[in-house]
């Protein structure tokens, strides 16, 4: 805005005209009426007819309905730079786990239209654990960088700065909310069933390898059996199957799902197991006499046991 003030010897009331230039061009006049004499007069000029590096000066003239004065002219001034800004701090995941990155973004603004530079500061529980920069960023556009997921654990708090430049005048300083990293849920591979060639005279054991990436120690993990495809829920969280309890022909498989005490991980499937054929048995083999003599018959008995409870032929 410009203002001036208005007199007038005869004490009459004038009209006041400003006229507006913008590199030596005129853009806008505004005529403010009736002004008193001895009061200030002022007009207003829209931000929309300038932009940076700019010169800028205004003229103004009045008129008592008689007479017009002579033109009075402003001092030229030259339109500064603005310095750009930062708004709506954001994340792509507000809960990343500890084998996840984590993008962070910022809306970019200049009222210049020049482009800018944006710096990001990351921070792990208020200390500065990464700092990265963008460049040629254009007006009315994101800005975003991104946080390893190395550089963080389980529980961490996480959050970050931002700071844009133009080159001529750097912002005001933008700070995002706080996140926590969030735990990892555990996983279990390599399931084996014990021995591998089972008979129904040995027990089942069960193996598989645990893995939890935040460090955590398997807590009450799931573990379930079944057999011939039929769930056996009296053997809920066994990690083996007594002899007593299988027979030739059976198929057997256990299903596991890690537990790290927080969050429980995927269910995974070992392979069938096949109960195979026992080994049958022969025992308390006697004589009928045991001190034969020459003309007497002899012969032989014993028992004959399987496990499996098969018939089977004795040589």
């Amino acid at each position: 805005s410009a203002s001036l003030t208005y007199s007038d010897p005869d004490g009459d009331v004038g009209n006041v005209t400003f006229q507006w230039f913008v590199n030596s061009s005129n853009v806008f006049n505004q005529t403010i009426r009736n002004v008193a004499n001895g009061a200030s007069a002022m007009s207003n000029f829209s931000s929309g007819f300038f932009g940076k590096s700019d010169r800028l000066n205004v003229s103004a003239f009045a008129k008592d309905g008689e007479a017009v004065s002579l033109t009075a002219l402003s001092a030229t001034i030259t339109v500064a730079n603005t310095a750009p800004s930062l708004s709506n701090p954001s994340f792509n995941n507000t809960a990343p786990k500890t084998n996840e990155d984590i993008l962070g973004g910022a809306a970019y603004a200049d009222a210049d239209g020049d482009k800018g530079n944006v710096t990001f500061r990351w921070y792990v529980n208020g200390t500065l654990a990464f700092t990265d920069s963008t460049a040629g960023i254009s007006n009315g556009t994101n800005a975003a960088r991104v946080l390893l997921s190395n550089l963080f654990s389980k529980s961490d708090r996480i959050n970050f700065t931002a700071s844009a430049s133009d080159g001529t005048d750097s912002g005001a300083l933008l700070a995002s909310a706080i996140i926590n990293a969030a735990n990892t849920a555990p996983s279990a591979s390599s399931l084996l069933i014990s021995p591998a060639s089972p008979t129904s005279e040995d027990n089942l054991t069960i193996s598989y390898s645990y893995f939890d990436i935040d460090g955590d120690a398997e807590r009450n993990s799931e573990i379930i059996w079944a057999k011939n495809g039929i769930v056996q829920a009296a053997l809920s969280n066994k990690t083996s199957v007594n002899t007593s309890l299988t027979a030739k022909g059976e198929k057997w498989a256990f299903s596991v799902r890690p537990f790290d005490g927080a969050d429980f991980g995927t269910m995974q499937q070992s392979a069938n197991t096949t109960i195979l054929n026992a080994v049958p048995l022969v025992s308390q083999i006697s004589f009928n006499n045991t001190i034969p003599k020459t003309n007497d018959e002899l012969s032989a008995s014993l028992t004959y046991s399987d496990p499996d409870g098969d018939v089977g032929n004795v040589t």
